[in-house]
């Protein structure tokens, strides 16, 4: 009966173990959930604004990708996706051989916040912010040939996301520096997209 008893008591002190051990867990979780919670937040929410200060379209797709692999569920996911849709196209665009504009035409630095709104959505295919863009440079013979690729570049990109009259000014860049085979290319580029050129600029074809 004495042993009965022991066996018990043991049995006892095994389940008050146990249900300590159980209760800790539980209280610990109740710590270390919400910490790891506001950690993950406090990432998410870091890694958010990363994308919405990218303005080069291949960081934007990186960050972008990034974001909704981590975070897929999160209310910025689906804008996360949609800015990586919009900036691989664009990126793809900028990876053609002929444009002008390189990564550094996306540099922020002396950038006010207003400038580099209209650089961030250029960046996603603006056409309008991107030929807006070109206009801060000047193009006429005291401009420097870096500010003359600058203008050209962002020209270039205008016309390739659509704006007919960005086309045609390309085309007129190029005969003016005596590149007639360019110039003919973005003068039909710009004529489907429907502008219609003045006939002094016909014998660019020829």
């Amino acid at each position: 009966m004495k042993s009965h008893r022991l066996s018990l008591v043991r049995l006892d002190a095994d389940a008050f173990r146990r249900a300590l051990i159980v209760g800790g867990l539980v209280l610990m979780a109740a710590f270390v959930h919400p910490a790891r919670a506001a950690e993950e937040a406090a990432d998410a929410a870091a890694l958010r604004d990363q994308v919405l200060a990218a303005t080069w379209p291949a960081d934007i797709v990186r960050l972008s990708q990034a974001y909704v692999d981590r975070y897929p569920h999160s209310d910025f996911a689906s804008d996360a996706q949609r800015l990586r849709d919009r900036a691989t196209a664009t990126a793809q665009l900028l990876g053609d051989r002929g444009t002008k504009l390189q990564r550094s035409a996306f540099r922020t630095d002396t950038m006010s916040p207003d400038q580099r709104e209209i650089l961030r959505q250029a960046a996603l295919g603006d056409r309008s912010a991107a030929v807006e863009l070109a206009h801060t440079y000047a193009h006429d013979g005291a401009a420097s040939a870096a500010a003359q690729n600058r203008y050209v570049g962002w020209m270039q990109y205008a016309a390739l996301l659509g704006d007919k009259t960005a086309a045609y000014a390309v085309a007129l860049y190029y005969r003016d520096v005596g590149e007639p085979a360019i110039a003919a290319v973005y003068q039909s580029r710009a004529e489907a997209l429907g502008y219609v050129a003045p006939h002094a600029l016909d014998n660019v074809r020829k």
